[in-house]
């Protein structure tokens, strides 16, 4: 899009303050708060974002480009928050303080320019979220299918916490100001989702053969669980600490699938060695028929 001058404009006519905050891992941002005719102008100029190609804004005084944000969805927002993961404290109070002085200067010549939009094509190509998307659809249904069929109604056990993870996952990517939707934070939440679902697997085949060995209900889970607890939880710690550490050593965009991949193992973590146990113990207190609701067998008739 050709670049256009408002010469009527004036920035106080877009943007009513900026600010800074403070983020995780020492990182910073500028918050800028705009004015309802920013925010239409914001909306304008981002509608043609889609997940496949990134709008860029820019925000100049005079020809210098102060930031810059890029974004794969329209914004229709009076409140931005711009950020990236090389920007410290200071540098975000600079451009605050730049951003705000050239909002209460005193000169009337100034005019708002708008440098226009640049478009970014998705560099794993057009359809890589999409793909994604399928793959992860194809990968539900799998596991829904493998635990209901395998354990009949234990897989609710599964299923709950399972749940508890995606709600979790979901709500960190919102609250974090450095996350966002990407091929890169989904495709980290994508293997940690097999993760669960192949620890709780575990737990659940542990348990299943020492009940086939004649032990109460009880007894099986407590004793399957205590056989692998302790190699599912190193598993779970070693990837934790594997993203995160590659998170404060790694390039954008990849830094984001490591932090998502780290928070999302401790989830993970959590799930299969806590809430998964949890969850079947609430289950399993309200069947009388223990081996039957798990679908476990053994040689004995009566089950306790």
């Amino acid at each position: 899009m050709p670049a256009t001058e408002r010469k009527d404009d004036v920035i106080g006519d877009y943007i009513k303050s900026a600010g800074t905050r403070s983020g995780a891992n020492g990182v910073s941002a500028v918050t800028i708060e705009l004015t309802e005719k920013g925010r239409k102008a914001l909306h304008s100029a981002t509608e043609g974002a889609t997940q496949d190609a990134s709008v860029t804004i820019f925000f100049m005084v005079g020809e210098n480009t102060v930031l810059r944000m890029g974004t794969y969805q329209p914004l229709d927002e009076s409140s931005l928050t711009i950020s990236s993961t090389s920007m410290t404290e200071m540098e975000a109070k600079t451009d605050a303080i730049l951003i705000d002085t050239t909002l209460n200067s005193v000169s009337t010549d100034l005019t708002f320019k708008v440098a226009g939009q640049t478009a970014y094509h998705a560099q794993y190509g057009e359809n890589a979220l999409m793909m994604l998307y399928i793959v992860y659809a194809a990968l539900a249904v799998i596991m829904l299918v493998f635990f209901f069929v395998r354990y009949r109604l234990l897989a609710f056990a599964h299923l709950y916490t399972y749940l508890l993870f995606v709600c979790a996952s979901v709500l960190c990517v919102w609250a974090i100001p450095f996350l966002s939707l990407s091929t890169e934070t989904f495709t980290a939440f994508l293997l940690t989702s097999v993760l669960l679902s192949v620890a709780d697997a575990v737990t659940f085949e542990n348990v299943r053969k020492e009940y086939a060995l004649g032990k109460t209900m009880t007894s099986s889970v407590k004793t399957g669980y205590q056989k692998c607890m302790w190699k599912l939880f190193d598993l779970h710690i070693v990837l934790a600490l594997i993203g995160f550490f590659t998170f404060f050593v790694a390039l954008p965009p990849f830094s984001s699938f490591a932090f998502v991949l780290g928070l999302t193992s401790v989830f993970s973590g959590l799930g299969a060695l806590i809430v998964n146990r949890f969850n079947w113990a609430i289950l399993m207190a309200y069947t009388p028929k223990k081996g039957a609701f798990c679908n476990f067998k053994r040689e004995e008739v009566e089950d306790e």
